[in-house]
C-alpha cells in the first residue's frame, strides 16, 4: 500500500496555537468546504512543502492533490474533547475531512492531565446530555468514536499515539499512565475482534508513552524548549516509530 495522504491531531501547548483560531478555522471554511462545530481546531495544511513543514493559508489556486507524491495535513489542539469534536462532525458528515487521507494520526498531550481547568469543553457531542464528568469517561467516549470512523472507512489507517510526560508532574504522570494503559487495551481488544472476524486492523496504537516514560522526569528527561516538550531526538524517535509501525502492519 502506498501512503499518499497524512493527517495528523496533535494535542500541544497554547504557545502553539494562533492567537485567533476561530477566525483561522473560518478563513479555510470558504476555501474548503469544512465547517467545525466545535472551537478551536487550527490548521497547518503543508500539502506543497518537501519537508512537510507547515504552509498556511491554503493557496486558493492549486494542483490537484493527486499531483503530489505525499499531502501531509495538521491540526492543532488541547484537550481531548476537541478530538471527540472532531471525530463526532466526521461520522455525522460522512468523513467530510479524514476520507481524504490514507492515515489518520491522533497524539494526546499533557493539558487533560496538567491543565483540566482549561479544558472545559463549550462544546461536544449534541447525542450526550451531559459532558463526562471525569477525563477517564472522555476517553472511552472518544475511543469508540475513533473505532466507528474505522469501521465506517476501513481505507483510512487509524493511530493513536500514546502521550509523553509532563517533566515535573509526578501526579499528572499517573493520569497519563491510565489514559494511555486505557488506549493500548481499547484498541488491542478491538483489533482482536477484528482478526477473530477476519478483518484487517485500520485502528493502531503507536505507544510512545511507554518507550519515552523512563526519559521524562528531572535529570533523565530528554528536555525540549519546555516543560511538556522532547527533544529533537524523541521527535525522531516517534517518526520512526510511526513508519515501523506502518510497515510492520503492511501499510508501508
Amino acid at each position: 500500500m502506498t501512503l499518499r495522504r497524512f493527517f495528523a491531531v496533535q494535542l500541544m501547548p497554547a504557545s502553539h496555537i494562533f492567537q485567533t483560531p476561530k477566525k483561522v478555522a473560518s478563513d479555510r471554511e470558504s476555501e474548503n468546504g469544512i465547517s467545525f462545530t466545535s472551537s478551536n481546531f487550527e490548521y497547518k495544511i503543508c500539502r506543497r512543502h518537501p519537508t512537510g513543514g507547515w504552509l498556511p493559508p491554503i493557496p486558493r489556486h492549486r494542483e490537484e492533490a493527486q499531483h503530489f507524491p505525499l499531502q501531509y495535513d495538521y491540526v492543532n489542539t488541547n484537550c481531548l474533547g476537541n478530538i471527540l469534536d472532531f471525530v463526532s462532525h466526521e461520522l455525522a458528515n460522512r468523513h467530510s475531512v479524514t476520507k481524504q487521507y490514507s492515515v489518520y494520526l491522533v497524539g494526546p498531550g499533557v493539558w487533560d492531565s496538567v491543565k483540566q481547568h482549561l479544558c472545559i469543553h463549550p462544546m461536544y457531542d449534541a447525542a450526550h446530555k451531559e459532558y463526562p464528568e471525569t477525563v477517564y469517561e472522555l476517553l472511552e467516549m472518544t475511543l469508540h468514536k475513533l473505532a466507528r470512523l474505522a469501521e465506517e472507512n476501513q481505507s483510512l489507517i487509524i493511530v493513536w499515539r500514546t502521550s509523553g510526560y509532563y517533566d515535573g508532574d509526578k501526579r499528572g504522570a499517573h493520569v497519563i499512565d491510565e489514559i494511555n494503559r486505557m488506549a493500548r487495551n481499547f484498541i488491542s481488544e478491538w483489533n482482536a475482534k477484528r482478526r477473530a472476524d477476519g478483518k484487517t486492523k485500520n485502528f493502531l496504537c503507536l505507544d510512545f508513552g511507554a518507550a519515552i516514560r523512563e526519559k521524562s522526569q528531572g535529570q533523565n528527561r530528554l528536555r525540549g524548549d519546555m516543560q511538556a516538550h522532547y527533544s529533537l531526538e524523541v521527535r525522531l524517535l516517534q517518526i520512526q516509530m510511526l513508519v515501523n509501525l506502518l510497515y510492520e502492519q503492511g501499510h508501508a
